[in-house]
């Protein structure tokens, strides 16, 4: 599982030149997610400050810890200016969808709504992995 990565064209292209180099077909999982949604989860992502695992929530917001290690859960900058929130935004839409329709070209994107639980999603992501590894 490759998480969050690729982001660029140039970088679809090389992770699809690996895939065929080791004679294998990806799956590509992507969560299609209303702008405005979005923004409130980033808004709401929390970084622990120890074993820098990303969390996302609204029963984070408030000084919770981290349900790793304990430690203190911090708001990244970026996550709590809107302008910087409006950067990543712009920056999806121009990179990220173009890496997206790079991999949809070569017929390996399942799309998922987004719009739902967390729980939801993650039920839908594990469906989608057993499938590709039967």
């Amino acid at each position: 599982v490759i998480d969050g990565s690729p982001k660029k064209p140039e970088e679809a292209q090389a992770l699809m030149d690996l895939f065929e180099l080791l004679d294998r077909k990806p799956i590509v999982i992507v969560i299609d997610i209303d702008k405005e949604l979005s923004r409130e989860r980033i808004v709401q992502r929390r970084n622990c400050a120890y074993c820098e695992i990303s969390f996302c929530g609204s029963e984070l917001i408030g000084g919770s810890s981290c349900p790793h290690c304990g430690a203190v859960l911090e708001i990244r900058p970026e996550n709590a200016d809107p302008a910087a929130i409006d950067k990543i935004m712009n920056w999806y839409e121009t990179d990220v969808r173009q890496a997206i329709g790079f991999f949809e070209a070569k017929g390996v994107v399942i799309h998922i709504d987004g719009n739902r639980s967390k729980e939801e999603i993650f039920r839908d992501i594990l469906e989608i992995l057993k499938k590709g590894n039967a």
